[in-house]
């Protein structure tokens, strides 16, 4: 290799000497090393679409990749948390779009963003460099956060460190939002959420739980105690399916199965008579987005019998995430291109019948002048038995018409906020998270949230931006 690759040469003889240590003696060694040996492609790439396509934050992955890889952690750690709040949560529950725009993955394997991202952010918290970070100067202004899912989270963390007085309104008994109740224990520890809460607070943030907006307190006394408003509420209703026994037992949204379990793990019972749970029964979701996996892992881990997962759209659609066929093939029959019909049962709904089966059908999606149209093919219905049916569809961003009203916001036909560069219809009322981009990634949140926070910034006429330090 000619004298002026010197750069190159390096590099290579850095990777031959990474290869030449591979040689781990168990599994679990064996994991921990592989993201290592990946790293070295990671930063010697000269087009990051990782960064440039597949993140939501576009987060300096090379960057702190190469600093992990040269062990400075602590380093890795302050270069993370330049863009990311809550590091700990994105590499536990996004499902990576950076890795799947990894070109070292196009003919090899992908550079393991996630993993290493999880191992540096829990270094930084067990070595100590995780703490508040406190604004050198108050600015005597006032910021309200309606809600404290990620979005509301990130941008309450962000105004507070520009030295704002931030109060996080949440409906429910603790913060989180669907961070807390929309996703299943085993895919997140919500003790990782109390840890940044405790963090949180200690940089001044303070929450008011058990507090909705618009019910509990009017939004009127909200505009005259603070200086801006944020609305951070996400994709509240959940899209139906307006069909024959849909009022039926047994036939429940996603996001109430998933809630209840939640309260459970975290010791709240919920009464038997409103109680939803599949075990040893024979469960169908449908829907095959992430609410809809986070469906089929809590129905297996409650002991279903069974469990179908019916989706409308064509297998390896870019809208469905990436599943793992493998796990409990046995128990879970997944099947794409079908349009649920109606929920039969013995008895009628208004008797208080309950679902038995699910009638169903194949459906073929083709293009058109006006977009992709889906049609049913002729004679291919069937019936698939069910005890337990969850509609995991999506979420639509509509505010409650209360608060809605008493903030005099502009809305769309849908209902959804009319919102321009994360500013609303009147002045000093912000929105951000899933109301604005709709139902979308953590990341893609705490990146709205973060946004939202530099806007509120320049409303209230500060020039001041949040500390850059670890978290």
């Amino acid at each position: 290799m000619p004298f002026w690759h010197r750069q190159e040469r390096q590099f290579l003889a850095e990777y031959e000497q990474d290869l030449a240590a591979f040689a781990p003696a168990t599994d679990q060694q064996y994991q921990q090393a592989l993201p290592a040996l990946s790293s070295p492609p990671c930063m010697n790439c000269f087009n990051p679409r990782c960064q440039e396509l597949g993140c939501p934050l576009a987060a300096q992955i090379p960057k702190w990749v190469e600093l992990a890889y040269r062990q400075r952690w602590q380093e890795a750690a302050e270069k993370l948390h330049e863009d990311n709040n809550f590091p700990e949560i994105t590499a536990r529950v996004c499902p990576a779009p950076c890795q799947d725009q990894c070109k070292q993955g196009i003919n090899d394997y992908p550079v393991q963003v996630r993993d290493i991202e999880g191992r540096i952010v829990e270094r930084a918290f067990r070595e100590g460099w995780v703490r508040p970070v406190r604004p050198e100067r108050k600015t005597g202004r006032k910021v309200a956060v309606v809600g404290s899912g990620p979005a509301g989270l990130a941008a309450a963390q962000q105004l507070a460190r520009a030295g704002h007085d931030v109060t996080v309104f949440e409906k429910d008994d603790r913060p989180g939002g669907l961070l807390r109740y929309g996703i299943p224990d085993f895919r997140l520890d919500k003790a990782l959420i109390d840890r940044r809460l405790e963090q949180l607070t200690a940089e001044g943030v303070s929450f008011q739980t058990g507090v909705e907006v618009g019910k509990d307190i009017p939004a009127g006394q909200l505009k005259e105690r603070f200086d801006a408003i944020l609305l951070a509420v996400g994709a509240r209703r959940p899209r139906d399916l307006k069909l024959p026994g849909r009022r039926r037992k047994g036939v429940h949204f996603a996001l109430e199965f998933l809630r209840q379990q939640n309260l459970r793990q975290a010791g709240v019972e919920t009464g038997r008579a409103q109680a939803i749970n599949a075990a040893g029964k024979v469960v169908a979701v449908i829907g095959g987005g992430l609410t809809g996996e986070a469906c089929v892992e809590t129905a297996l881990a409650q002991g279903a019998k069974q469990v179908h997962q019916l989706e409308i759209l064509p297998e390896g659609s870019p809208q469905l995430p990436s599943v793992d066929n493998q796990t409990s093939a046995a128990a879970v029959h997944r099947q794409y291109g079908v349009a649920t019909k109606a929920f039969n049962g013995q008895k009628p709904p208004a008797a208080g019948g309950s679902i038995s089966e699910i009638q169903a059908v194949r459906v073929r999606w083709a293009n058109s002048s006006n977009g992709p149209v889906m049609k049913e093919l002729p004679g291919t219905e069937f019936r698939i038995r069910a005890d337990l049916a969850l509609l995991a569809l999506g979420f639509d961003p509509v505010l409650d018409g209360e608060l809605t009203e008493q903030l005099g916001l502009g809305v769309d036909h849908n209902g959804k906020p009319v919102v321009s560069d994360y500013a609303t219809s009147v002045a000093g009322v912000f929105a951000a998270g899933d109301l604005v981009t709709g139902p979308a990634y953590v990341a893609t949140a705490i990146d709205s949230g973060r946004k939202a926070a530099e806007k509120i910034n320049q409303y209230l006429g500060e020039a001041a931006t949040p500390a850059a330090a670890p978290a």
